[in-house]
């Protein structure tokens, strides 16, 4: 199953939410000599001819990129990176996330030809808890639940009409699985990646340092 031409691609890399997060923003940080923004950026220009990050104060975007302003926001980080998107279809990726592969990408990207949106998923593969108050009050199978992943591949004027309606409504959502949900759009899923994490902890970049060869692929 193949996807859109990269010529009908806008890759949108969330690079930046100004009050997302204390302390530096994980995609300026170092990764193997070079900002995690740059490893990103290059995959995402393999994949579509726009490519638009988000970027915070005093930030410089990635050669061969555009920057847009970072919202205060994930929400309106997203919506304006959708807004100067021009191409029929947007693949948003998270910036701290580069071990993301270029396969999975166009895997993403094929499947919201067919459907409109579409993200990486990985399903439970053990039972998880419900707590409350520090005691565990129900439990599901693993199975019924799955963790998303980046990059979500949207139809562009799909995840632009759903950011108007919520600005009209005025309410912002997490994620951008659970925006076209709340707007009643469906999103179908890929088989995500386990090595495709989000830097957030030592141990991740300990371990995104260990998989260098999955950084340019």
């Amino acid at each position: 199953m193949s996807g859109p031409q990269a010529s009908d691609v806008s890759v949108l890399i969330a690079a930046a939410d100004t009050d997302a997060r204390p302390g530096p923003d994980p995609a300026v940080l170092p990764l193997e000599g070079r900002p995690v923004v740059d490893w990103v950026a290059d995959k995402a220009r393999q994949l579509g001819a726009q490519v638009l990050v988000a970027c915070a104060p005093g930030m410089q975007a990635p050669g061969g990129t555009v920057a847009v302003p970072g919202g205060a926001t994930r929400h309106q980080t997203v919506q304006r990176l959708a807004e100067r998107a021009d191409r029929p279809w947007s693949l948003l990726w998270d910036a701290d996330s580069p071990l993301a592969s270029l396969a999975l990408a166009r895997r993403v990207l094929a499947a919201a030809l067919h459907t409109g949106a579409a993200t990486p998923c990985l399903p439970g593969d053990a039972p998880w808890y419900v707590l409350e108050q520090g005691r565990i009050v129900r439990t599901h199978p693993g199975a019924f639940a799955a963790a998303s992943q980046t990059p979500l591949a949207c139809a562009t004027l799909l995840l632009q009409a759903a950011g108007a309606q919520a600005r009209r409504e005025g309410w912002e959502a997490q994620d951008a699985v659970q925006l076209l949900l709340r707007t009643g759009h469906a999103v179908a899923t890929v088989p995500g990646e386990k090595l495709n994490i989000a830097l957030a902890t030592p141990d991740d970049w300990l371990l995104a340092a260990a998989l260098r060869e999955r950084l340019s692929r």
